[in-house]
């Protein structure tokens, strides 16, 4: 049975925001920048997928070159203006929980938009920890894919947020 053209091409760009999404976590959630050795098998590799299910599955419309260029290039740009953003933005729009030397802010939508990085005062708080989002309503999906890739064992020793500085130096309001 044939998938309609309509559901092929949906399953393509669902496929296609997917791949893009976890090249940005990955990258996102390792913090430091990647080799050229390591960034140079993960263009390889996306070319090899796309090369792949063009092959195996020609119905999906994607290739090597669109999944190297969507999901490689296109990202990379995408997660420099973002960092750019986070420390632009996030230090003049936002609410202050911590008050820390600096004028850095939480904001909500900037976190949605980097998977956690825009509750920045809380990370100016405690720079030290993996995980961004100290309260429970603040998403901070790096956050949860390092816990992921813990438990596969492919990071360690991830620094939880001491439960005092959860509420240590409130900003007065």
């Amino acid at each position: 049975m044939a998938l309609a053209p309509v559901r092929v091409r949906q399953a393509a760009l669902l496929f296609s925001f997917l791949a893009i999404g976890a090249v940005l976590v990955l990258r996102s959630q390792l913090r430091v920048g990647l080799s050229g050795a390591t960034l140079a098998l993960l263009a390889a590799g996306l070319y090899a997928l796309g090369s792949w299910l063009e092959a195996a599955h020609p119905g999906l419309g994607t290739n090597g070159p669109q999944l190297l260029v969507w999901g490689f290039f296109v990202s990379t740009i995408v997660l420099f203006h973002v960092t750019v953003t986070i420390n632009s933005l996030s230090h003049r729009w936002g609410s202050r929980r911590f008050a820390t030397r600096d004028d850095s802010r939480n904001n909500a939508l900037l976190a949605l938009l980097t998977f956690g990085e825009g509750w920045h005062n809380n990370h100016h708080h405690y720079p030290g920890s993996a995980r961004q989002g100290f309260a429970w309503w603040e998403l901070d999906l790096t956050y949860l894919g390092l816990r992921v890739m813990a438990l596969l064992g492919l990071v360690s020793d991830l620094r939880p947020v001491p439960a005092a500085l959860r509420t240590a130096r409130r900003e007065a309001a």
